[in-house]
């Protein structure tokens, strides 16, 4: 009778003494959690941080002058088009001017790049040779 007792003894025994190691260790781990960050850790985190925005600010101005280029050359398109239009209805005449070219079309254009585009009365031709470096 000795035998089964101290079997059944021993088969409870494992779970009441598992249970408070866990929780020991649990309460360890939480402690170890809530220690917070140390200040090596916050400065590589404030520094990845600070080498994406460096790369997305180079990319988002690169993106910017490239809108305002395409712009201008939309402008140029629609200049291009007045001047047709025009050469169709004055009997093969050209406007004169840039300036009166420009007033063909409505809106009137404004130029978003520092090279404004090239006129020539003699035969319509309109040039634009602007990069993206012109455009501010």
């Amino acid at each position: 009778m000795s035998e089964p007792d101290s079997e059944e003894r021993e088969a409870p025994s494992p779970e009441p003494r598992g249970l408070p190691a866990m929780i020991r260790r649990r309460r360890r781990l939480r402690k170890r959690d809530q220690r917070g960050l140390t200040l090596v850790e916050l400065m590589i985190v404030v520094t990845i941080i600070a080498i994406i925005a460096a790369v997305a600010i180079a990319i988002y101005q690169d993106i910017v002058k490239k809108s305002k280029l395409a712009a201008d050359q939309g402008i140029v398109s629609s200049l291009r088009s007045a001047v047709a239009i025009y050469y169709g209805r004055s009997n093969g005449l050209f406007p004169a001017t840039l300036g009166s070219v420009e007033a063909l079309v409505q809106p009137a254009p404004i130029y978003n790049c520092a090279i404004p585009p090239t006129y020539e009365p003699a035969n319509g031709k309109i040039t634009f040779t602007a990069t993206i470096d012109d455009c501010p």
